[in-house]
């Protein structure tokens, strides 16, 4: 039977004030399908018989950049980069031939990663012709990024020197493709310098050009599926490969035709390791796919025995290829469900992955698919033990010191599901010593990191109250209020409710909220409107939660701050809980002595309430009834 995995729900609330938060789906998708990243020789742009980069069009009838650039139903809604989420705009906008688009930045990004071989949100191939062009593009729309990223070469330069490098940006723009794999001598050169990094043990089958298909036509995949036992070594090799070629298109790749054949058993005895390691390779891609298509195929390569392979591979293996592939590929079956996500932990995967992102010479490659696998492992619910995840949480802790805006997020995410539950996961994330990183985080300006960490903060705030402490004495408040002007609703959204959380703590947590500087802007911030509809909500909830647990002193700083007139407001929303919120927390200020008879008059509170007595909520009607009874003057 088919089970899904659920975007990690928020817990219940522990006390009347604090309050769980509904997650909203993660930007990635749980399984990803690896792409084949060859591409076609074409000539570079700048040369005879090509357009120039800036308006260039691809074969595909897609512009590149600049005003004919496409704004149809790929092109983000808020205008936004979806990798960085900065503004996009005529000239910073770049597009791949599959209709996305991202920033300047973004794609020289990319490029410096060596990874500018197909799109990053659908994984569509792109040609080595546009490749050159949205690289000549982007360094231009980015005014010459590409001097801190090439050891301040020029774009040109880079672009000319090509046939002379050996490393990652001269196989993406001048060879012919193949696997994704780091190459031994990447360190040779100023520019491959830039996009190589830390290499384990070579393996020069890996480094060889792929071996010749001789399998073709309509018969091609299944002559290769028939082949794949073949006595002739090579006859093996080149089976598998095709297997792995066919499996590794965009547009419905034949995970039918490959499951139906049988044969899913024996590309996992290959991708066991007792073959050569290029066999290896692409027999955990070609796994990998079929885990990447619904759960009929991910149980499937489950059933053919995928999961103690990769988990052998991950853990074991002296290449970052293999490894990295291995985790790609336990990443695809955690992210099916949580049955299959408790089989992998249940046969060590987290131990394996462990071992493997522990490796020295971890490529940024592979870190990279490592921490995404590890959050695909601690994610959905039910819960996976904290003692089956343990051997992860050093690794995610490890990677929240990297640099890569990637690895930062997805290890983020990752202390996010952990800290979303009970205490002890809370504490768990807090024993690894991350709350300070991630306040620090927070300066980084980067929506897509902001979101993960300001919701693993708001899940420890939403513990006891010793937990709660422990994001105020890493300076969570402070690092907390410019987030208030973010262009980004969520981020506003969870911030507010974030500190709503800590605004329900003891006293002097109400006091540390004020006196952040937070309490001052919220309270500024509704009463100017400037907050969306979810946003003043958790606003609200901010004020309302401080009015219950903070000191006499506290209220009567808040009245002078305007707590009453932004209470008001949300009297006036059309939410019958927020009108409850904001009815307690008059009250509260009334009762404290803060807010006088005559404040309430003056600020317009009595008359709002008094209109609520005949809300169609009764909830709402009793407590406004109940208000006026206790507060409101013969005069009123």
């Amino acid at each position: 039977s088919q089970c899904s995995l659920q975007a990690a729900d928020r817990r219940e609330p522990r006390s009347a004030g604090r309050r769980s938060l509904q997650a909203e789906s993660r930007h990635q998708a749980p399984r990803v399908l690896r792409i084949s990243n060859a591409m076609a020789s074409t000539a570079a742009p700048g040369s005879a018989g090509a357009a120039p980069a800036g308006e260039q069009e691809h074969p595909e009838g897609v512009a590149i950049c600049g005003p004919s650039l496409s704004k149809g139903a790929f092109y983000p809604e808020d205008g936004c980069c979806p990798v960085c989420f900065n503004d996009l705009t005529d000239t910073n906008a770049l597009q791949f031939a599959c209709g996305h688009v991202q920033c300047a930045a973004c794609t020289l990004q990319l490029f410096a990663q060596s990874e500018l071989d197909s799109c990053p949100q659908c994984s569509a191939t792109c040609s080595r012709e546009r490749a050159k062009a949205m690289f000549l593009a982007a360094d231009q729309a980015a005014e010459g990024m590409v001097h801190s990223l090439f050891d301040g070469q020029s774009a040109a330069a880079v672009v000319s020197a090509l046939p002379d490098l050996t490393g990652a940006a001269a196989k993406y723009l001048s060879n012919d493709g193949g696997p994704a794999l780091e190459r031994a001598d990447s360190n040779d050169h100023p520019v491959a310098t830039a996009v190589g990094g830390a290499t384990a043990a070579v393996m020069p089958d890996l480094l060889d050009a792929p071996p010749d298909v001789n399998f073709s036509g309509d018969t091609g995949l299944a002559d290769a599926l028939s082949m794949l036992d073949s006595p002739d070594a090579a006859t093996r090799m080149n089976a598998v490969f095709h297997v792995r070629k066919a499996l590794s298109v965009e547009e419905s790749p034949p995970l039918q035709e490959v499951v139906e054949s049988g044969r899913l058993p024996l590309l996992v005895s290959m991708a066991q390791g007792s073959g050569p390691v290029r066999l290896q390779f692409e027999a955990l891609w070609a796994i990998t796919n079929v885990a990447s298509g619904s759960s009929e195929f991910t149980n499937a390569a489950v059933e053919a025995g995928a999961i103690e392979a990769a988990v052998a591979a991950a853990g074991s293996s002296e290449f970052n290829e293999v490894r990295e592939q291995a985790m790609w590929c336990i990443g695809n079956i955690a992210g099916d469900c949580a049955r299959l996500r408790d089989a992998c932990l249940s046969q060590g995967a987290a131990e394996a992955m462990a071992r493997g992102m522990s490796s020295e010479s971890a490529s940024i490659a592979m870190t990279r698919n490592g921490v995404w696998a590890a959050s695909n492992l601690v994610r959905g619910k039910p819960k996976p033990s904290l003692s089956s995840i343990a051997p992860l949480l050093p690794c995610l802790a490890r990677c929240l010191l990297s640099d890569d805006a990637e690895v930062l997020a997805d290890a983020s995410w990752g202390f996010s599901y952990i800290s979303d539950g009970p205490n002890d996961g809370i504490e768990a994330v807090i024993e690894c010593g991350v709350v300070h990183r991630m306040v620090g985080l927070l300066e980084s300006g980067l929506p897509s990191l902001t979101v993960p960490v300001i919701r693993t903060l708001g899940n420890i705030s939403s513990g006891d109250e010793s937990q709660t402490q422990e994001v105020i004495d890493a300076g969570g408040l402070d690092a907390m209020v410019p987030l208030l002007d973010s262009p980004k609703r969520a981020i506003v959204k969870e911030t507010c409710w974030t500190v709503s959380n800590i605004a329900a703590g003891s006293p002097s947590q109400v006091d540390s909220v004020i006196s952040s500087g937070f309490m001052q802007a919220v309270i500024s911030k509704i009463a100017e409107g400037s907050f969306d509809g979810d946003s003043t909500r958790e606003a609200m909830w901010v004020v309302s939660n401080a009015t219950a647990g903070g000191s006499p002193s506290a209220a009567q700083s808040m009245v002078g701050m305007g707590a009453a007139m932004a209470l008001c407001r949300g009297l006036e929303m059309s939410d019958p809980r927020i009108q409850q919120v904001a009815l307690e927390g008059l009250s509260n200020l009334a009762q404290s002595g803060a807010l006088t008879p005559e404040d309430l008059t003056e600020t317009g509170a009595i008359d709002a309430v008094a209109e609520l007595q005949s809300s169609p909520n009764s909830s709402v009607a009793a407590a406004a009834s109940a208000f006026c009874e206790q507060f409101a003057t013969s005069d009123d």
